[in-house]
C-alpha cells in the first residue's frame, strides 16, 4: 500500500468584514447629528458574524448522526467539553483533564470472579471463563497473556477516571449544569446505541458529587484516552419527559437545543438561515465573550456563489463544508490584494493509492490465466511504482503547496509522527532500476510501450505491466491523474 496525499481544509475570512453591524446604513451613528430631539433614543447596534455553511445542518440534536454544517453550528452551542488545538486535549468544562500523575485517574488491582465481563487480550469483551486469553494486572504485553483456566479469581487491572466540572457551568435557561447531566447523556447514549463501543467497555458511569463523576472501566481496559471518558452533559430538566428514541426528531432536541456554550437558538428558517444569540448566562461572559451579539448562518451549497456572496460582504466566513479545492488559485489571488484571509490546515485523513496483494479471485487459489496477475507480490514491483509516482508535483500543483507527501499516517506536525521516516521521492530511474531487479524488461528498447515480465515471481512470462487508474471527472482528480501518467 502507498500512502499518497493529505488533503487540507480551507476556511475563508473575508477581511473588510469580520463584523458587521445590522443596518448600519439606514441608522445614523451618535456622532450624526439629525436635529435636535426632545427625547432622543438611542440606537443599539447588533454585532453580526455571517458564516456561509455549504448545506443545512440535518441536525442540532447533539448525539445523532450530524453533517458537517451541523457540526459547525453546535460549536458556538456546545463549548467543548474537551477541545483539540495542534493535537493537544484542553478543558472546557472541566477543572482539569484527568491524568495518572495528578491521581484523578489511576489503574487499580481488582479480583475478577469468573463468568464477570471483561476485556480479553485482543480487546474484546467477554466473559471471564475456560480458554479465556486474558492480561492479568501489570500485564502490557502480548508477552504476559495468560489462559484462563475456569476455576480460581484472577486478579486484573482496572481504570478509574474522576472528572470534576466547573462550578459555574450555566445552560441558556438559568439552570446549572450538574454532574447528573452528564449521567443522563450517558443513559440516552446507552439507549440509543450512541458510542457503544465505550458504553460496553465501561463498568459504571456515576455521579460522585454535585459537579464531580467518576468512570470505571471493565477490568482488562486500560484505554490510552482514558481523558476524554467524558459523557457531554445533556439538560434533564428540559428533555427528561422524553424517551431517549425520541429526541432526535422533536424540536427542543434537534432544532432549538439548550446548550451552555457562548450562544442559542434564536431562529431557524429552512432553506436559509440559523440565526444564534448570545447566551447570558454563558460562563466566559465576564471575560468579555462572545465578541459578537450574534451569528448567521446562512445555507450555500454553490462554492461559486459563496465566493461571491463572500466578496459582496454577505459573507464573512466561509465554512470547511464549502468545497473550495477548486478555487485554491483565486483565493490566492484574494489573499494577496488583502480582499480575504485563507487559513488552510492539514487533516487527519489520507488520500492514498492501495496496491492490492491478494485480491478476492486469489481466496480459491490462483489460476494462472484466469486471476489476473500477482503483479505486486514483489516488493521491488511495489517500490518502482511509489519512485515513480511524482507526488510532489501533485502537491505542488494541484494542492498549491498547502500540504506534503506523506511518510506516515499522520501529518508532520502530529505529536507521534517520526521524523525519522522519509518519504519515497520521486526517482524514475531508482524505480527504473528496481523494475529491471524485478525481472520487467524493456523488451523493444520504447518507453513508451509497456514493460514485460521476463524472470518476474508468480507472474507468467511476457505478460505486460499495464495498470488502470480509476478516478472521478472533477477537474482536482483529473489535474492529479495528467501528473501521474
Amino acid at each position: 500500500m502507498m500512502k499518497k496525499l493529505i488533503p487540507f481544509v480551507i476556511i475563508i475570512v473575508l477581511i473588510t468584514g469580520c463584523v458587521r453591524f445590522q443596518n448600519q446604513d439606514e441608522t445614523p451613528s451618535a456622532s450624526t447629528p439629525t436635529g435636535i430631539l426632545a427625547s432622543p433614543t438611542p440606537t443599539v447596534s447588533i454585532s453580526t458574524l455571517t458564516v456561509c455553511l455549504g448545506a443545512e445542518p440535518n441536525s442540532l440534536y447533539p448525539f445523532g448522526e450530524l453533517n458537517a454544517p451541523a457540526r459547525s453550528v453546535l460549536a458556538a452551542i456546545y463549548n467543548g467539553p474537551i477541545n483539540t488545538i495542534d493535537y493537544d486535549y484542553q478543558p472546557v468544562i472541566l477543572t482539569q483533564l484527568p491524568t495518572l500523575e495528578n491521581g484523578d485517574a489511576q489503574i487499580s488491582r481488582v479480583t475478577v470472579e469468573p463468568q464477570t465481563e471483561i476485556v480479553d487480550a485482543n480487546g474484546n469483551v467477554v466473559t471471564l471463563e475456560t480458554g479465556v486469553k486474558v492480561k492479568p494486572a501489570d500485564c502490557r504485553s502480548d508477552d504476559c497473556v495468560i489462559t484462563y483456566d475456569g476455576t480460581d479469581a484472577i486478579e486484573m487491572d482496572q481504570m478509574i477516571v474522576t472528572f470534576r466540572m466547573r462550578p459555574d457551568l450555566t445552560w441558556s435557561d438559568g439552570t446549572p449544569v450538574v454532574a447528573d447531566d452528564s449521567i443522563y447523556s450517558f443513559q440516552i447514549q446507552a439507549d440509543t446505541n450512541v458510542n457503544s463501543y465505550l458504553i460496553d467497555r465501561t463498568q459504571i458511569y456515576e455521579a460522585a458529587d454535585t459537579y464531580v463523576l467518576q468512570w470505571f472501566g471493565i477490568p482488562g481496559f486500560i484505554d490510552p484516552t482514558f481523558f476524554t471518558n467524558f459523557w457531554q452533559p445533556a439538560p434533564r430538566h428540559v428533555w427528561s419527559e422524553f424517551s431517549a428514541d425520541q429526541l432526535s426528531s422533536i424540536d427542543i432536541a434537534s432544532r432549538t437545543p439548550t446548550g451552555w456554550g457562548p450562544y442559542m437558538v434564536k431562529e431557524w428558517i429552512p432553506n436559509d438561515h440559523i440565526t444564534l444569540e448570545k447566551n447570558p448566562y454563558y460562563f466566559r461572559t465576564q471575560d468579555g465573550f462572545p465578541k459578537t451579539d450574534e451569528i448567521n448562518f446562512r445555507f450555500i451549497s454553490d462554492p461559486d456563489i459563496a465566493l461571491t456572496e463572500l466578496i459582496a460582504g454577505r459573507c464573512d466566513v466561509l465554512d470547511p463544508s464549502i468545497n473550495l479545492e477548486n478555487h485554491v488559485g483565486l483565493l490566492q489571488e484574494m489573499q494577496s490584494a488583502e480582499q480575504a484571509q485563507a487559513f488552510v490546515t492539514t487533516g487527519m485523513s489520507v488520500e492514498w493509492l492501495g496496491l492490492g496483494l491478494n485480491p478476492a479471485s486469489y481466496d480459491n487459489g490462483y489460476v494462472l490465466g484466469q486471476d489476473r496477475s500477482n503483479y505486486f507480490e514483489d516488493t521491488y514491483t511495489r517500490q518502482a511504482i511509489a519512485y515513480c509516482l511524482n507526488r510532489q508535483a501533485v502537491v505542488d500543483n494541484v494542492l498549491f503547496g498547502f500540504t506534503s507527501v506523506p511518510a506516515s499516517y499522520v501529518p508532520v506536525n502530529h505529536p507521534t509522527y517520526d521524523s525519522n521516516l522519509d518519504a519515497i521521492p520521486y526517482d524514475p530511474e531508482v524505480g527504473i532500476s528496481l523494475l529491471e531487479q524485478a525481472g520487467w524488461r524493456d523488451h523493444d528498447d520504447d518507453p513508451s510501450t509497456p514493460r514485460r515480465a521476463i524472470s518476474v515471481r508468480n507472474v507468467a512470462y511476457n505478460v505486460p505491466l499495464e495498470l488502470n487508474y480509476y478516478t472521478t471527472s472533477t477537474a482536482q482528480r483529473r489535474q492529479v491523474t495528467a501528473i501521474l501518467e
